[in-house]
């Protein structure tokens, strides 16, 4: 009577705890209320049997009582009430209470609602991340052509990423090589990519200088960025005619060039130069490693190095470095890259917390 009194139309009744539960089944209202005492099953046992089908999210659950003994009443919230009505029942308390948990329900609708949309949209635009790094044909191609084993993981830290790599046949004899990781992670790093992927493709920079490619990069994308962005970028050109591989560093972390059999790493590249973005007019100087067949060059964001282990240390790059030669010259089959993981897993590290990316280039011996 008071709830038709104030507006509410829509109701359904039961005169006993089974009905009560056949009610809530065919009916799905949005709101309950239940007394304690009615015949057949308490309001306790109904009250427990609604919680185990329903959330007190999607199902609030107001019970009438009269019991006015504090362990009672805990028993009614332990059962899954969401709140109390003392009887005699007071007009302003029931409407107030009940207008309460339906504004409540509504919130929680909305934002479940919104939570799906948005989750939605970031799994599509990670879909559209993901079409930026090369594809399985493309890899496959370019190491049969070029005479490589490329290996490679991507593991962005949420839903999207700031990092990404790329392989760009310039001939028939030379290929580059490049991997990028945008400071911070999450929507404004993986628009960021985008931007610096279109770059890639445009540029059009001396194909025998990766330093003077960096710096038209570095120019064209300072304009792009707003402050405090920038990306750390290692660029190389491999010569498959040619031992020798020429590269270009913005901040990269080491790549490292490993040999089978051999217990150290044969030489890593210099990564000294600013970040791409930061400021324009950056020179990025030219240098060379010396990269034989049946060796491996490895590179890697700094999500790498830095993963954090079980006992509060950084794994760190003299660790990383000890790890890659055995990790390459192991036994194992599947492969250099996820035996380098699993070498880091056995050292108890705690998940990444940054975007990861490594790649490694192997030259097939003759």
């Amino acid at each position: 009577m008071l709830l038709s009194h104030d507006g509410f139309r829509n109701f359904a009744e039961a005169a006993n705890g089974d009905e009560a539960l056949q009610c809530v089944d065919s009916y799905m209202p949005d709101i309950v209320l239940l007394d304690v005492l009615m015949p057949g099953k308490d309001g306790f046992a109904i009250c427990r049997k609604l919680r185990e089908r329903h959330s007190s999210r999607d199902l609030p659950i107001l019970v009438q009582t009269a019991l006015d003994d504090p362990d009672e009443r805990a028993r009614a919230f332990a059962a899954g009430a969401n709140d109390l009505l003392t009887k005699p029942i007071n007009k302003l308390e029931l409407l107030g209470r009940i207008n309460v948990h339906l504004e409540n329900q509504r919130f929680f609708l909305e934002m479940e609602s919104y939570r799906s949309r948005v989750a939605e949209e970031l799994r599509l635009a990670r879909d559209m991340q993901e079409t930026l790094l090369p594809r399985p044909r493309e890899i496959e191609a370019a190491g049969k052509h070029y005479g490589l084993t490329i290996e490679h993981v991507y593991r962005p830290s949420s839903e999207l990423g700031g990092d990404f790599w790329a392989i760009r046949p310039l001939d028939d004899d030379r290929l580059r090589f490049s991997i990028v990781d945008f400071a911070g992670h999450g929507v404004t790093a993986a628009l960021n990519t985008f931007r610096l992927h279109a770059l890639l493709a445009d540029v059009d920079a001396p194909q025998e200088d990766p330093g003077r490619y960096l710096s038209l990069l570095n120019d064209r994308l300072h304009g792009l960025l707003s402050s405090g962005q920038f990306a750390t970028v290692f660029t190389c050109i491999f010569d498959r005619h040619s031992e020798t591989l020429s590269y270009a560093a913005a901040a990269s972390t080491p790549a490292l060039v490993v040999q089978p059999g051999t217990p150290d790493v044969l030489a890593s590249s210099d990564p000294s130069g600013l970040p791409i973005g930061v400021e324009p007019g950056i020179s990025y100087a030219t240098r060379e490693l010396h990269l034989p067949e049946g060796c491996c060059l490895l590179t890697y964001s700094d999500a790498l190095s830095n993963v954090r282990l079980e006992d509060g240390s950084i794994l760190g790059a003299d660790r990383l470095k000890q790890l890659t030669p055995r990790s390459l010259g192991g036994d194992s089959k599947e492969g250099f890259v996820a035996t380098l993981l699993r070498e880091i897993e056995m050292l108890n590290a705690l998940p990444f917390d940054d975007d990861l990316t490594i790649v490694a280039l192997a030259r097939n011996a003759a």
